[in-house]
């Protein structure tokens, strides 16, 4: 392939779409589930994100991530009327990508700070 098409296109075709490609979808998948229940619960345990449309329509509006998991069976152009109809019980509802990475940024540091309190009330028990 490399010998038949040149190195440029092997460049322009694989080595530049798998570096530039996986922060894009990381920065836009990864509140999917982040900082959301840990239980059995669709309503809670998914993210819908409200984007715009450029993003849901490259994702195939998976940002519509809760309406997703609860129906699995709808298809991605019914997942905006699915929330229309479902958004008043899902839980965890995002004003777009930018607040929901400070939110689970947030959540993340949270966490650390208990489990660090924690530790030192452990150790501290421990000691007396």
């Amino acid at each position: 392939w490399a010998v038949t098409l040149g190195m440029p296109s092997v460049v322009l075709t694989w080595l530049v779409p798998s570096l530039l490609g996986p922060p894009c979808l990381y920065f836009v998948q990864m509140h999917e589930h982040a900082a959301c229940a840990l239980d059995p619960n669709g309503l809670s345990n998914t993210r819908t994100t409200l984007t715009n449309p450029l993003i849901n329509f490259v994702m195939w509006n998976m940002s519509y991530h809760s309406e997703h998991h609860l129906y699995t069976l709808i298809p991605f152009h019914a997942l905006p009327m699915a929330h229309t109809l479902l958004k008043e019980h899902i839980v965890n509802v995002s004003d777009g990508h930018v607040s929901v990475h400070k939110q689970v940024l947030a959540s993340w540091i949270d966490e650390q700070h208990e489990a660090l309190m924690e530790g030192k009330e452990r150790a501290a028990a421990k000691a007396a």
